[in-house]
This record gives structure tokens, sequence and C-alpha cells, in this order.
């Protein structure tokens, strides 16, 4: 969805994939979340410029590991962690394509950084097994 709110108009919410038909918030709501009380005022603030951009990177990235290599897929993650150097999750899956695609020397770069910044959620030891074994 796309919420447009001009400066001398009322905001409407777009729903991109149902032909363009403009949404009430309550509409919008309703489409989006399974639970309507955890939605807030800033769910409704403007994307950035970099957020649209690494969210279509990610859709393309999506596309290159569902029908493409792991050098296709590569490209993207390396524009994404340009990007957002700070995403443990494109890390990882960085390192495994990269040890997918034979180059361990690089996927190694990527789990010491993983190893490095403790990333919650991220099983450290299975981590060091890995890096161990690169």
């Amino acid at each position: 969805m796309v919420r447009h709110a001009p400066t001398n108009g009322k905001e409407r919410i777009i729903d991109v994939f149902d032909g363009g038909k403009v949404l009430t918030r309550s509409e919008a709501v309703e489409l989006i979340a399974d639970d309507a009380e955890k939605i807030t005022e800033g769910d409704f603030t403007p994307a950035s410029k970099r957020a649209i951009i690494v969210r279509m990177l990610r859709n393309l990235l999506g596309t290159a590991q569902r029908g493409g290599t792991a050098t296709d897929a590569l490209r993207y993650l390396d524009v994404i962690l340009t990007l957002e150097p700070e995403s443990a999750i494109d890390r990882v899956n960085r390192a495994r394509l990269r040890a997918q695609a034979g180059d361990n020397a690089r996927a190694k770069e990527d789990v010491r950084w993983l190893l490095d910044h403790e990333t919650p959620g991220i099983d450290l030891e299975r981590l060091a097994e890995w890096y161990r074994s690169l």
C-alpha cells in the first residue's frame, strides 16, 4: 500500500495490488494486521528513500534466490549490506551463499563480523564451529 498525503488535501491510502483502490485507514489496517491494536501512527509514517530501495533489493534478492544462482543473489546482498551494514540476517545469508559458491575466505569474513558483533538470536557457539570449518 501507498499513503499519499498532499500538503493541500486529504490523505489517501492506495492499495497498489488491488488496481489502485483507495482505502480508509481502518480498511488498510484490516487488510494488513492480524491484531489491529498493534498498529500505531508510526506505521503510517513515510518510508525513507533508503528503506524503499532496500525493500526493492530484497524483492529482487528473493527472485534471484528462487530462480538464479548464488552469484546472482550475492549481487543483491552486497548492495543491501552496503546500505544496511549492521543487518545480521543479511550477513548470515551472504556467508551461506559465499560458502555455497566456494568463496570460503569471504564467507569467513561475514561469519567473523557476526561473531564480533554478538547479535541476539544467533547461536554464537554454532557460528564459531562454522567459522572453524570454513
